[in-house]
């Protein structure tokens, strides 16, 4: 690993000679957001393969109405993430961010099926455009959007995939209902694989990430890229079950005022931890 780890530092500093430009912290946050787009650049292409092999079209164009008004809110929601500061080093942090949006696209796979992963994607690609304008501005290529537009547009949808496959694989189906424990094992199988699948994915870039850092791989450093965000979605992603079982395309009302009240925790959760940084 650390061959290849030393190879794909060298390869982003040929295809960005610009770099060399950078303060010494910058370059290396460059370094390490290309890392994990090069680990990670399969799964995307594998992401957006399988998503498009299981889009029902039928299912989008009859629901169009319900799923823009969650493509919007589910953007506003992204633009508040949850930023981490993870220290690697004494001189390198690298900002991991979360936002209930993962909520909602649990919410949107239960409802309407992996199809409707597609407004993840767009999302997704908004965010990778927000962060490229971001990049830009400060007179850096554009390494933080790729990273960002592989992992939102990628690796995030292929997880949701892949619990979409659990849920339907223990007995699950689509609109997602309810009404005793059996029907609701197949759901919380699905949380489970979507808050474990991570681990799995990202394993690879975090270990060449810790090299790269000079420190060893162990549970302890593993946890601190890692755990946090396993952490929030143990902790977030549940709620998706009732907010699924409230929807009803006869009656919007009260799913739309469900959904306005996540958005409405996440900006709180937003400024709380702004206020309290700053």
């Amino acid at each position: 690993m650390e061959r290849l780890t030393q190879q794909l530092r060298q390869l982003t500093r040929k295809l960005f000679p610009d770099l060399i430009s950078l303060p010494p912290n910058r370059q290396e946050q460059a370094l390490l957001a290309m890392t994990y787009f090069y680990f990670l650049l399969p799964l995307f292409v594998v992401g957006v393969v399988w998503l498009w092999l299981v889009t029902d079209w039928s299912i989008l164009v009859g629901n169009w109405g319900i799923l823009l008004f969650l493509l919007i809110l589910t953007s506003l929601i992204n633009q508040r993430p949850f930023v981490f500061p993870i220290a690697l080093t004494d001189s390198v942090t690298l900002p991991f961010s979360a936002s209930l949006s993962s909520l909602l696209s649990m919410m949107v796979l239960l409802v309407f099926g992996p199809g409707a992963l597609w407004l993840m994607w767009i999302v997704g690609f908004g965010s990778a455009i927000s962060a490229g304008w971001q990049d830009r501005k400060n007179n850096l290529p554009f390494l933080f959007a790729l990273n960002n537009f592989v992992q939102s547009s990628g690796t995030s949808i292929l997880i949701l995939l892949v619990a979409g496959t659990v849920f339907t694989a223990t007995g699950g189906s689509y609109p997602f209902r309810a009404n005793s424990l059996a029907e609701w094992l197949p759901s919380i199988w699905a949380i489970l694989a979507l808050s474990a699948a991570p681990t799995v994915i990202y394993f690879l870039p975090t270990w060449s990430v810790t090299i790269q850092s000079g420190q060893s791989l162990n549970r302890h450093t593993f946890f601190r890229l890692m755990g946090g965000g396993t952490l929030i979605s143990l902790l977030t992603t549940p709620f998706a079950l009732p907010l699924a079982q409230v929807y009803d395309a006869e009656n919007l009302p009260l799913f739309v005022m469900f959904c306005l009240a996540v958005a409405g925790a996440n900006m709180l959760a937003y400024f709380f931890l702004v206020s309290s940084i700053y």
